[in-house]
């Protein structure tokens, strides 16, 4: 068992290095927000080799715990945010994670990812959500190519496209210019 730091990156330089980053981007942007409260406790391998299971301790609460398939790379976690105790694939996980990124007008996070086809790709489709009087509201969809790593924001694409020079398929990378500007 391993006691590892919290990291602002997603670390894949070793089995354990990624099922920590797994475990992590099970919340998202705040698994990687470098003033989360949540932080990795200990990592280990079952002793059959088929899970990794990552400690998570969050201040002022019990520890949660993230199991991740060492070989399919699908994850499930006892607590925070939703789903629970629901097996997720890794890129799901990263649709979510980049939609979120997407969508920093919405304060009410991103649902779950869906598979749907579009110009003939299968792509995933978060709805993003805002809160209006406690009610949440769906506003918009992010739609991302695991593929090529690119996204694409319903509601903002026209602002985006004007910024970038691009048909609004962007690169993180690129949203990240955007956001800067």
């Amino acid at each position: 068992m391993t006691t590892i730091k919290n990291s602002l990156i997603f670390d894949n330089s070793t089995p354990e290095a990624a099922a920590i980053s797994i475990a992590r981007l099970n919340e998202g942007k705040n698994g990687f927000d470098e003033f989360s409260e949540d932080m990795v406790d200990s990592t280990s391998l079952t002793p059959d080799g088929k899970y990794w299971i990552v400690k998570i301790g969050d201040a002022g609460y019990d520890n949660w715990v993230v199991k991740i398939d060492a070989k399919t790379l699908a994850s499930t976690k006892s607590r925070g945010k939703d789903p629970v105790n629901t097996w997720r694939s890794f890129d799901e996980l990263k649709a979510a994670y980049i939609a979120e990124i997407q969508s920093t007008k919405s304060n009410g996070g991103v649902g779950r990812p869906a598979k749907v086809t579009m110009d003939g790709k299968e792509i995933w489709k978060v709805p993003v959500y805002y809160y209006h009087e406690y009610d949440p509201k769906r506003i918009e969809y992010v739609y991302v190519d695991i593929a090529t790593g690119k996204s694409k924001n319903e509601l903002y694409s026209d602002a985006f496209n004007k910024i970038s020079g691009t048909n609004g398929w962007l690169t993180l990378k690129e949203v990240d210019n955007i956001l800067i500007k």
